[in-house]
C-alpha cells in the first residue's frame, strides 16, 4: 500500500485528496500491463467504483518501496 507522506500538503483537505488522486493515477501507470490487468481484475472484484473509486484501490493497493 502507499502511503501519503502528509508533511508535503498538511492543512487543506481538498488539496491534500487531490493529490492523492493524483499519485493513485499516477502509481497505476508504473506497473506492468499485466499487473494492471491483475489491479483492475480485483477492484471489479471488490465492486468497482461502487465500492471504491479507482485511483483510492490504486492508491491502497500498490506497494511502494525504495532500494
Amino acid at each position: 500500500m502507499a502511503k501519503f507522506n502528509n508533511e508535503i500538503i498538511t492543512d487543506d483537505e481538498k488539496a491534500r485528496e487531490n493529490a492523492m488522486k493524483e499519485c493513485g493515477m499516477y502509481l497505476q501507470c508504473c506497473l506492468s500491463a499485466g499487473e494492471l490487468e491483475d489491479l483492475k481484475e480485483d477492484w471489479r472484484e471488490t465492486g468497482g467504483y461502487k465500492a471504491i473509486p479507482w485511483w483510492r484501490f490504486a492508491f491502497d493497493n500498490i506497494k511502494v518501496s525504495y532500494k
